[in-house]
């Protein structure tokens, strides 16, 4: 019942501000320069199964995503710990605002996914099936396919979200994704054929009837971080550690 006004309030502090012109114009622009970017990731989307073929004649190009699709999960997990918006500082300039705290906590980690970084993954892959899944999968395999990646997204999200709420109490969880990063690099130098192969055959599963039961336990999974992800920001708060 609070949301649409934390939307309201939300739009309207923005409004209020004296720099309202000077910031709506950056806006604009900025937004020239994203629908450019944007439509340059459609396009790749579209031209990204020319180029696996190109480098894999005769090979299912799915497949051949599939075997990078654990390193690009990775260094999604690294990257998000210098990029990621932390749902903590975004509750900072709401806390005056005549909502329980509880409910303000639950509106921002379950919106915090709506971010343009986790939204820019799907503008290459929702063309790369549209193009590529009706030449060797049926309809639901697609479906399943886009689920899953899905899932994977909102696991790292969440994840992210959890680790650095905990860093802000805990020093050792400041590091962790940048040193899980590390780890996967040099295993990639020393077995990166082997890591490859696992990763196009875990990935491979998503395609099947067992991808439902990867889709469950993700689906698990994240609703088990959106839970610790509350619990954290609502004790952060609690002992003004933001």
């Amino acid at each position: 019942m609070y949301y649409d006004k934390l939307i309201y309030l939300t739009i309207l502090r923005f409004r209020r501000n004296r720099l309202f012109l000077q910031k709506a114009l950056f806006k604009v622009l900025g937004l020239i320069v994203m629908g450019y970017i944007l439509t340059m990731l459609v396009y790749l989307g579209l031209y990204l199964p020319d180029i696996i073929s190109a480098l894999n004649p005769n090979a299912n190009v799915v497949e051949k995503l599939n075997g990078g699709l654990l390193f690009i999960f990775v260094f999604d997990l690294a990257q998000r710990s210098f990029f990621q918006k932390l749902p903590s500082i975004v509750i900072k300039p709401l806390l005056t605002l005549p909502v329980p705290k509880q409910q303000l906590v639950n509106y921002l980690i379950t919106t915090s996914l709506a971010q343009w970084s986790n939204l820019l993954y799907f503008l290459v892959l929702i063309p790369f099936v549209y193009k590529t899944f009706p030449l060797y999968y049926e309809w639901w395999q697609a479906v399943l396919y886009v689920s899953c990646f899905v899932g994977f997204i909102a696991i790292n999200h969440f994840g992210m979200v959890c680790i650095r709420l905990l860093a802000l109490r805990y020093f050792l969880f400041r590091g962790l994704p940048f040193g899980i990063a590390i780890l996967i690099l040099i295993a990639q130098a020393n077995k990166w054929a082997a890591i490859k192969d696992y990763s196009e055959y875990f990935f491979n599963f998503t395609l099947q009837y067992e991808g439902i039961i990867i889709l469950t336990v993700l689906i698990a999974g994240i609703y088990g971080l959106i839970l610790s992800a509350q619990k954290l920001l609502h004790r952060a708060l609690y002992f003004d550690i933001l």
